[in-house]
């Protein structure tokens, strides 16, 4: 009986052992993504880490990820001044927006890296983030169209809804709490959830 019990222990080792010197040659196959590799590294602070990829040329300095994000985003949401630097000397552009129209500048944790990319979109836009286009009318200039109902009378513009009043100032007091896009992408689903449902949690 013991002899039985020892015998398929060691099959087992003799198996794990296999299993063991098989996994070096599976994660040698599996190979990693060069501009996810370098996010990780800015997000970190492994500037030199990333730079070497950067200037790898394997991918475009402006690259983004399926949510919009460039090296850039992730570098001013860090706070990582001294890689938001090293971007923009490489030509990184610090208007791109995600898809929820976010720039870096909009994304930024720091002071000081908001004070770089305000100058970064200075000089390639000959504006500041976030001021009024100049090319624009003033918002007041231009009333609001009313809009024409069934029986031809222009009506006023319907206002918002409480249910929509209460989700966005859930979402908006909720967002103003997180520290990440992955937060942040949670409380946009929260609210989109809420103004169909009524329900925020």
């Amino acid at each position: 009986m013991r002899r039985m019990r020892f015998g398929a222990i060691a099959l087992a080792l003799a198996a794990a052992m296999q299993l063991l010197a098989a996994v070096p040659a599976v994660s040698a196959m599996v190979e990693s993504d060069p501009f996810d590799d370098a996010r990780h590294y800015v997000v970190n602070r492994q500037n030199a880490e990333a730079l070497r990829l950067i200037d790898s040329g394997q991918f475009p300095i402006d690259q983004t990820n399926y949510e919009g994000w460039t090296l850039l985003h992730y570098a001013a949401e860090a706070g990582n001044l001294d890689m938001v630097k090293a971007l923009l000397d490489r030509r990184a552009d610090p208007t791109l927006k995600t898809k929820w129209g976010s720039t870096p500048w909009d994304v930024a944790s720091a002071t000081m890296v908001r004070s770089a990319l305000v100058a970064a979109v200075t000089q390639r836009t000959g504006r500041a983030p976030g001021a009024p286009d100049r090319a624009a009318p003033p918002a007041r200039s231009a009333p609001q169209p009313a809009r024409a109902s069934a029986s031809g009378a222009s009506a006023p513009a319907k206002p918002q809804s409480p249910r929509a009043k209460q989700c966005q100032a859930r979402w908006y007091s909720s967002q103003a709490l997180c520290s990440d896009s992955t937060c942040k992408m949670r409380e946009y689903r929260k609210w989109q959830t809420c103004l169909k449902t009524g329900s925020y949690y």
